[in-house]
């Protein structure tokens, strides 16, 4: 059976607002904190503090403004 699949996308969501995590969406999304402090990281960003806004784009890849 050739059924082609879809790859799941997310509704664009906001988990990082002036500083602080919006847990809800975080629920919502089914990821954790660490999974947050991880990609930050990876952005050369060490505290959420220096985000002013993030959030989970629709391909699933991480938005953030300083």
């Amino acid at each position: 059976m050739n059924i082609p699949t879809s790859t799941f996308t997310y509704l664009p969501s906001e988990i990082i607002s002036d500083g602080k995590i919006v847990k809800k969406n975080l629920i919502e999304l089914n990821l954790t904190e660490k999974w947050v402090h991880d990609e930050l990281k990876k952005h050369g960003i060490q505290t959420m503090q220096e985000v002013f806004y993030a959030e989970i784009q629709k391909d699933g890849s991480l938005f953030i403004n300083k």
